[in-house]
């Protein structure tokens, strides 16, 4: 069936294009090939007198090894980057032993932005004699790839696809315009989450054979949200998972988009040089669907960036340069943690779900309960002070550790005990002093330090 298309659009091609013309050398004049004389001989041209020969090259000027302009050249035409970090006032020194959350903004020069400049990408159809003999498809995206620390996620920011084939006309465009709902992460004092990597994607394909990929990467990308077990923070029980979507989509990139054009350019960011009105910008050429030399025009930029840091998982109080209430903006992080430990409600600390799509087994309660040692040193308390005030004091310090291990910081260390302490039934046989039992050495224990940090910001 195929060949007979081919030979009919080639019958289709001769009978209308008439007959083959030529053209008289150093003229634009063009005339049939029936007109030439069948008898007249053509002459050449009489041979051009040989050119004198060339002077010498002079001897080089430069040094062996230095380098000759020649140039520049692009070679990532559709993709461009920016960085709005370096040029601005540093203020990341905030975001250590705090949490962030990645933020992705957009300007869409098609929002009226773009002055005169903007106009509409039609939907151009051919008609069905066209699409009868050829098929035609064109697929084009941009998606930003982002390590920090544990934590992995593959963004796609846009996406065009046009197919037009015997079935007819299908078009899918996707554009991701504002994007907020990331996880938490802990930008940790050591320095592990400190240089966050972005790679850049631009990729481009008109393989014909391939589904409609802006459809089938939507269709992946949905339903690794509604299965993966995500989190509004970044813990262990998480960070493979995050991992495991963010390779899905790369992976259904690649091979969505696993003939035509590919540029990836790969960028290493340090917290210390985020300022809050800066950010990484990308910025998406559209190729035309005719050819890959060719731009259809500019889509827009993405500015990829940081939150304002929070000490906390439990308060949306951030760390910001000036003080703003009306937007929970502390001035400073002792201030902000002040805040939040001044809202604390045990039974939210509690119920915080450390995995969403288990909130009965996946809260910050059920996780401490889930751990061997909490049965055993429950069952330890005989009402006797001396016996109770180590036995808490244990249970204290396993506790904040089974939180740091997570993936938290200290202060939330300090605020999960400080709800078990006041919102958990503890034994029966448990001494009523166990928790504000001094140490051996006569300082207080575990428990008694984390209750003296809150309770003493919530007077």
């Amino acid at each position: 069936m195929k060949s007979m298309r081919v030979l009919t659009y080639l019958i289709f091609v001769l009978l209308f294009s008439g007959c083959a013309t030529v053209s008289r050398e150093g003229t634009g004049e063009s005339y049939r090939q029936k007109d030439l004389p069948t008898t007249e001989r053509v002459e050449p041209p009489p041979a051009p007198a040989p050119a004198p020969a060339p002077a010498p090259a002079p001897a080089p000027t430069t040094r062996p090894g230095a380098s000759v302009s020649t140039g520049s050249i692009n070679i990532t035409p559709f993709s461009q980057y920016s960085d709005g970090d370096s040029s601005g006032a540093a203020d990341g020194g905030r975001f250590t032993n705090s949490y962030t959350r990645l933020k992705i903004d957009s300007h869409i020069i098609s929002d009226g932005d773009g002055g005169s400049s903007s106009k509409p990408l039609a939907y151009d159809e051919r008609n069905w004699f066209v699409r009868y003999f050829v098929g035609k498809k064109f697929d084009s995206n941009l998606s930003v790839k982002i390590k920090v620390g544990e934590y992995e996620t593959t963004v796609p920011l846009v996406t065009v696809s046009h197919q037009s084939t015997t079935e007819g006309e299908q078009w899918s465009r996707s554009i991701s315009r504002l994007l907020l709902d990331f996880p938490l992460f802990l930008v940790r004092p050591d320095g592990e989450a400190s240089i966050p990597t972005f790679q850049i994607k631009m990729a481009g394909t008109k393989e014909y054979s391939s589904n409609m990929a802006g459809k089938a990467l939507d269709l992946v990308t949905s339903t690794l949200q509604d299965v993966s077990p995500d989190s509004g923070v970044l813990t262990k029980l998480t960070a493979q998972s995050a991992k495991n979507k963010s390779q899905a989509i790369d992976a259904a990139i690649g091979k969505l988009f696993s003939n035509g054009i590919r540029e990836e350019q790969i960028v290493h960011r340090d917290l210390r040089m985020w300022n809050a009105n800066g950010g990484m910008a990308l910025t998406f050429i559209l190729p035309t669907e005719s050819s890959w030399n060719e731009k259809a025009g500019a889509i827009g930029t993405w500015k990829i960036s940081f939150e304002e840091p929070r000490p906390s998982i439990f308060g949306d109080w951030r760390i910001c340069a000036e003080e703003n209430q009306k937007i929970r903006c502390a001035s400073s992080r002792t201030e902000a943690l002040k805040r939040i430990h001044k809202e604390l409600s045990f039974n939210q600390v509690l119920n915080y779900p450390l995995i969403k799509s288990n909130k009965e087994l996946g809260t910050i309660s059920a996780y401490i309960l889930q751990q061997d040692w909490y049965g055993k040193s429950m069952s330890e308390f005989n009402s006797a002070l001396d016996n109770d005030g180590p036995i808490a004091e244990s249970m204290c310090l396993k506790i904040k550790n089974s939180i740091v291990n997570l993936g938290l910081n200290n202060d939330d260390a300090d605020i999960v005990t400080w709800s078990f302490i006041n919102g958990f039934p503890w034994a029966k046989k448990m001494h009523k002093d166990a928790f504000k039992a001094l140490r051996a050495d006569g300082a207080d224990n575990s428990c008694a330090q984390s209750l003296k940090k809150i309770d003493g910001n919530r007077i």
